[in-house]
């Protein structure tokens, strides 16, 4: 058994990776301290190639989950490894994606107001019935 380096990536072992990708996105500045799911692109061209970016199973395709930290400043890069391009084979790794963050300002959009429920048409019909059955009785 051969033991690895804690400075080499995977116990310094020898293994065939994906590229890494590079890519610049647009992040609101309410995504910051909190979990934000980023549109990013499922494949990339690198070097006239189409690449599949690696993508963990519970990810929505055409999103990537994050949680980027309230210190972040825009134009920083941030690596986040092992999302980049897929392995090249079964032995290997994907490679690395990395993100340049360009933070703008923005207010957190307003929630949809809840939609009229369909059971009101229900209840004024309901309301209805009752006053004329009372009107009936007042009557008679």
């Amino acid at each position: 058994m051969k033991l690895g380096n804690i400075l080499e990536e995977d116990g310094g072992e020898e293994e065939e990776k994906g590229p890494d990708m590079y890519h610049t996105a647009q992040v609101p500045s309410y995504a910051l301290g909190e979990p934000f799911a980023l549109d990013l692109p499922d494949s990339f061209e690198v070097e006239g190639r189409v690449i599949i970016r690696a993508q963990s199973p519970h990810e929505e395709p055409g999103k990537l989950s994050l949680n980027l930290s309230e210190g972040l400043k825009s134009g920083q890069t941030i690596r986040l490894r092992r999302q980049g391009g897929e392995a090249p084979s079964e032995a290997g790794r994907p490679g690395d994606l990395y993100l340049t963050l360009e933070v703008f300002q923005a207010e957190r959009p307003a929630k949809p107001a809840p939609k009229a429920s369909s059971y009101w048409p229900a209840v004024a019909a309901a309301i209805a019935a009752v006053a004329a059955i009372a009107a009936a009785f007042a009557s008679g």
